[in-house]
């Protein structure tokens, strides 16, 4: 798999993560996400994730780590945390 951590717009890093299924459900999601937060706080405002309506342990990775439902864009549920510095 891969990690994604790439400007999104002016204030915000977009964070996220493709995974082999074979390693679904161990808690990699939470963790990635935790440290690409962590590491952000020193160079943007935001973090953003995006998903498909149907990645629902996507979106509960990121209510879980803080991120609030901002909306759909072109098709993405977003969500949004602001960083505390």
């Amino acid at each position: 798999g891969h990690v994604i951590f790439h400007p999104y717009d002016e204030t915000s890093y977009e964070i996220g993560w493709v995974l082999s299924k074979m390693w679904w459900g161990k808690g990699i999601a939470d963790e990635l996400t935790k440290a690409l937060i962590e590491y952000a706080k020193d160079i943007t405002e935001y973090c953003i994730i995006e998903c498909d309506e149907h990645q629902t342990a996507s979106a509960h990775v990121a209510l879980k780590n803080g991120f609030k439902y901002t909306g759909r864009e072109d098709g993405l549920d977003i969500y949004k945390h602001k960083l505390c510095k």
